[in-house]
């Protein structure tokens, strides 16, 4: 996940508040908060700022540890999976600028680090390689997707969410309840189609808050601004009534969480977007109800599986 929020929301939240004078603006400027520190040097180069990226690259690998059973191999894999996460990201930023020396030495760092907590899990775990071929094609999509300077994008994106699901079935496999047999078994596959498709849903949420706002900038490009985020938000609210569909087909294998749980993100996908439109939360208020709802689901995988 080398990107964050979708720039579309940024973009649109940028012009909603720079768009028109009101006789209010001289009163909000002389309100206006003073500028942000700047980051560190070290911070922008090696640490990634999005921390609903980090919530939704940890949460999967936390429910297969919990679903799994506690073991010493998935704990050890989920420090080795957010290793692996620094290394995409500086990785991809280095992909990005086709090779500046500024972000080779983050990304040759992580991967040491990498190599430095995983090789010794590979060899003492070797039925992992068992996901090699499925992660080498996750990291040559997401690489090449980089060089092309498409990292922000939907299909990266999608590329990154699909890798989380991956690792929420790789954990769960290491459990005590499944390993060394069950690498590949049913729950596990599961908890990370689960993730994917939620992680997706999430993906498709934060633009559609833009909702509403998309015309309020200039005319001449008003249309084709307002389209954007109206086809994030149906695509948003379809994802989430699959997944409540889902979800209550599954209650007899599972129960009630997953189904409870997939409500709520049905909710959240239909109402939010609505209130954003008319003023009533700002769509900055996207980040949080990420973080809010990927607890939501770790805890309706945890007490399901």
């Amino acid at each position: 996940m080398s990107g964050g929020m979708p720039l579309v929301l940024i973009v649109m939240t940028d012009e909603n508040t720079t768009s028109g004078v009101s006789d209010e603006t001289p009163r909000r400027a002389s309100q206006t908060k003073p500028p942000r520190r700047p980051k560190s040097k070290f911070s922008r180069m090696w640490v990634p700022n999005q921390p609903g990226a980090w919530v939704m690259v940890l949460t999967p690998a936390l429910a297969g540890t919990i679903a799994g059973g506690v073991s010493w191999r998935s704990v050890w894999t989920t420090v080795a999976w957010l290793a692996c996460y620094c290394a995409q990201f500086t990785t991809a930023r280095w992909m990005v600028s086709h090779g500046q020396r500024r972000y080779m030495v983050p990304a040759l760092s992580y991967m040491a680090a990498t190599c430095v907590i995983g090789l010794p899990l590979l060899a003492l775990t070797p039925q992992l390689l068992w996901w090699a071929p499925f992660y080498i094609l996750v990291a040559a999509a997401s690489f090449g997707l980089a060089w092309m300077r498409r990292d922000r994008g939907l299909l990266s994106q999608t590329v990154a969410v699909i890798a989380a699901g991956g690792i929420g079935a790789v954990t769960t496999g290491l459990g005590t309840r499944y390993f060394p047999d069950g690498m590949f078994s049913p729950a596990g596959m599961m908890i990370g189609a689960i993730f994917a498709v939620f992680e997706f849903g999430q993906l498709l949420f934060v633009p559609s808050m833009a909702v509403g706002r998309a015309g309020r900038g200039n005319r001449a490009d008003r249309t084709d601004r307002a389209s954007v985020p109206r086809g994030y938000y149906a695509a948003s609210v379809a994802v989430s009534a699959a997944m409540a569909v889902a979800g209550f087909a599954l209650i007899p294998a599972y129960g009630p969480a997953l189904a409870v749980a997939a409500l709520i993100l049905l909710a959240r996908a239909t109402v939010l977007p609505v209130l954003s439109s008319r003023g009533v939360v700002p769509p900055l208020t996207a980040a949080p109800c990420e973080v809010v709802t990927s607890l939501v689901m770790l805890i309706a995988v945890a007490v399901s599986f």
